[in-house]
């Protein structure tokens, strides 16, 4: 009679607890009557001095469902558990506690476990495949949600909830593949455009390379011209230094040659008068004219000397120099040897006249 009692109560429990699609009570009432009913049977139980301590624990798991205490009706639950690794029901109803609590990757291991126990009625197969569908989908595992949607309506075909869900778990994988495709098109143009940036830099770079390059060149060859045109100017100007050098030697040797000239002419100048003579003239004047041509003569050369002082170097106008000595020397040995013979002349010449008187 106990035994019938507690299955009783567990199918009390199980009528109460587990409704169809979310798992709750159906109503308060029901609620109500379920309590009610537990505690008739708890004070019966107390009555005749009977009491299972299994059936208390899930009476207090239940309540505390119920009452949305998650935490302790999972504790409860785990703790029946322990003790019957096997029971469906506590399976069943812990997997709702972890899903009430958002516990979604638990709740989907007990409602697994419960799809896969042995001699499990259609209805539970329907509801644990169903809620076990739904722990996969709040993990966004959408493709295996569906499997067990689809196992669902294998099992009853006219659960139009979980034709619906997967209606729903249809759309969300065609826009997640559509989301994909959209976000594997923004990758290939991101990276395209980063190639492109990239590309587009490495170019930008090269010639701005090549820019600084021609500059460096444009710039070395500007100094290195201005550098020839200051060494050009360096040596122009040391050429014109050079040539006003010789410039102002050659006019010092000039001034110096004119200095000569004048002295000459002016000693010629000065020389004493010669003494007339009556006869042979001839003589005389050939002489003189041979002096005075010879002249002339040491005059051009002079002159051809003076000239080409000018352009020549120094030595060549000491050479000229020299020469101008010894034309000069030799001038005036001619002349005294002129004067020697005009006097000898006179004197021969007086020395007859006065026999003659």
């Amino acid at each position: 009679m106990n035994k019938n009692f507690s299955s009783w109560f567990v199918l009390r429990f199980r009528a109460t607890h587990f409704t169809q699609d979310d798992r709750t009570p159906s109503s308060h009432a029901e609620q109500r009557r379920s309590i009610t009913n537990g505690v008739l049977y708890l004070v019966f139980l107390l009555n005749v001095g009977f009491c299972n301590c299994s059936i208390l624990d899930k009476y207090k798991a239940v309540n505390a469902y119920n009452k949305g205490e998650f935490s302790r009706s999972e504790k409860l639950f785990e703790k029946i558990i322990v003790d019957n690794p096997n029971d469906v029901e506590s399976l069943f109803n812990l997997g709702n506690a972890f899903y009430k609590s958002g516990d979604f990757e638990k709740s989907g291991n007990y409602f697994e476990k419960v799809t896969q126990a042995k001699d499990l009625s259609p209805e539970k197969q329907e509801q644990a495949y169903f809620n076990f569908a739904n722990s996969l989908a709040q993990l966004n595992k959408l493709e295996d949600a569906l499997k067990n949607y689809e196992k669902v309506v294998e099992i009853n075909p006219n659960n139009e909830r979980a034709k619906s869900n997967i209606e729903k778990i249809k759309k969300m994988l065609e826009q997640q593949k559509k989301d994909k495709e959209e976000k594997e098109k923004k990758d290939k143009q991101d990276k395209q455009k980063q190639d492109k940036n990239k590309e587009d830099k490495e170019n930008q770079d090269k010639q701005d390379k090549e820019q600084e390059d021609q500059e460096k060149n444009k710039q070395n060859q500007d100094q290195k011209k201005k550098q020839e045109e200051s060494e050009q100017q360096k040596q122009e100007k040391q050429k014109q230094q050079d040539q006003q050098g010789g410039s102002d030697k050659n006019k010092e040797q000039d001034k110096g040659n004119k200095e000569e000239k004048e002295e000459k002419e002016k000693g010629e100048g000065e020389k004493p008068e010669k003494p007339e003579q009556p006869e042979k003239p001839e003589k005389n004047d050939k002489s003189q004219k041979e002096t005075g041509e010879q002249k002339p003569q040491n005059q051009q050369q002079l002159q051809k000397g003076e000239a080409g002082g000018k352009d020549k170097e120094d030595k060549k106008g000491q050479q000229l120099n020299a020469v101008m000595r010894m034309i000069d020397e030799m001038d005036q040995e001619v002349n005294k040897s002129l004067i020697k013979r005009k006097l000898k002349e006179n004197q021969n010449q007086k020395g007859y006249g006065q026999k003659n008187w």
